[in-house]
């Protein structure tokens, strides 16, 4: 009988301790995966929809998340960092078309070195430049 209580409790301290190392693994793996893995990117905040009452397209700017507000605030209305620049010009031609305001950037950021910190250092606006000269 005690070699069955003690065969018991060896397996129940097994299980617990296999237990959490799987749990204390999964948090060791976490805090070194890679920063991109971690963020979960959002989808371009300047949309083209069709309007079917209308028959039309219309460019449509979508406020960005809470955390670019103060970029916001700094430059109007962004284009977060999930658009292509094939995004923005062609929301920028949409509006045109529309006859409605252009003034739209994406925030150019910078990370410092030493910190690690990531600040704004300016607002672009990609700029679709054709010529007809040989490359």
């Amino acid at each position: 009988m005690k070699n069955i209580a003690r065969t018991a409790l060896v397996i129940v301290v097994a299980g617990v301790l296999v237990a959490g190392g799987a749990i204390l693994g999964n948090f060791t793996a976490a805090e070194h995966a890679p920063a991109a893995a971690e963020a979960n990117p959002s989808m371009c905040n300047l949309r083209i929809s069709w309007d079917t009452t209308n028959g039309a397209e219309h460019a449509i700017y979508v406020a960005p998340d809470l955390a670019d507000r103060s970029l916001v605030q700094r430059y109007g209305h962004i284009a977060n960092q999930s658009c292509t620049d094939a995004q923005l010009t062609d929301w920028i031609d949409q509006r045109r078309k529309e006859h409605a305001a252009v003034d739209v950037c994406r925030p150019v950021l910078r990370t410092d070195d030493a910190t690690g910190y990531v600040y704004p250092i300016g607002c672009a606006v990609p700029e679709l430049v054709v010529s007809d000269g040989p490359r």
